[in-house]
């Protein structure tokens, strides 16, 4: 079973997650990196910044959603592009590796 779900995740991920160019980014958006200080906004914590594929700040911002209590997945949607398939695809790798 864990062969065939594998496989699967391989040939899926591998078709989703191809073509993008790399991209310099933060790597960890979300609320505690920033600093408001009037009149400017400060993003600190930039120990993951690389170079990543260039969904992946959009997928980490996600990701710091949590269970989308609040309205933090839509401000992310207003500052960055959308990789809804891409978000959609890491997640479902990240929950099935902690099961």
């Amino acid at each position: 079973m864990f062969r065939s779900r594998a496989s699967f995740m391989e040939r899926a991920l591998s078709a989703v997650l191809r073509d993008h160019e790399p991209v310099f980014t933060h790597g960890d958006l979300q609320r505690k990196n920033f600093m408001v200080t009037d009149p400017e906004l400060v993003i600190v914590d930039w120990e993951t910044a690389g170079w990543y594929p260039s969904y992946w700040e959009y997928v980490m911002a996600m990701s710091a959603c949590g269970n989308m209590k609040d309205d933090w997945n839509v401000w992310v949607d207003r500052v960055m592009q959308p990789y809804y398939s891409e978000f959609a695809w890491i997640n479902t790798l990240m929950t099935e590796m902690l099961c």
